[in-house]
């Protein structure tokens, strides 16, 4: 998600894996959005990007069967901790957000909760 960067356009954006690219999905102001999804902290409109990292269960069950979901949330952990590492390196501020109200994340990205549900919000600017 692009609130507030000269780069890109705001709005949300996916990562495409196969293609190694980003794709815009909506391209619309989501601060206020960002603000009241995570419970109305102040500090949120001052974000210039939000990583939304969202987990698919099938796809890791098929392989670990009932040890997947656990599979999922500990790589949802890995790769928080290294887009922090990478924004501490490039002089940003990074907060991870858990605390979030899940209905409203998961409406926004259009998923299905049986399949995929958002585990992560990490918040990035400038320190």
């Amino acid at each position: 998600m692009v609130l507030n960067c000269r780069e890109f356009d705001k709005g949300l954006y996916h990562y495409n894996v196969k293609e190694n690219s980003l794709e815009l999905l909506l391209k619309k102001d989501l601060s206020d959005w960002l603000y009241k999804a995570t419970g109305g902290e102040k500090w949120i409109r001052n974000t210039a990007v939000a990583f939304i990292i969202s987990g698919l269960l099938d796809r890791t069950r098929i392989k670990y069967r009932d040890r997947g979901y656990r599979f999922v949330l500990i790589e949802a952990g890995h790769l928080g901790q290294n887009i922090c590492l990478l924004i501490t390196e490039l002089g940003l501020g990074a907060c991870p957000i858990g605390g979030f109200i899940g209905n409203e994340v998961n409406g926004l990205l259009d998923i299905q909760l049986q399949k995929e549900f958002a585990l992560y919000i990490i918040a990035v600017g400038k320190i």
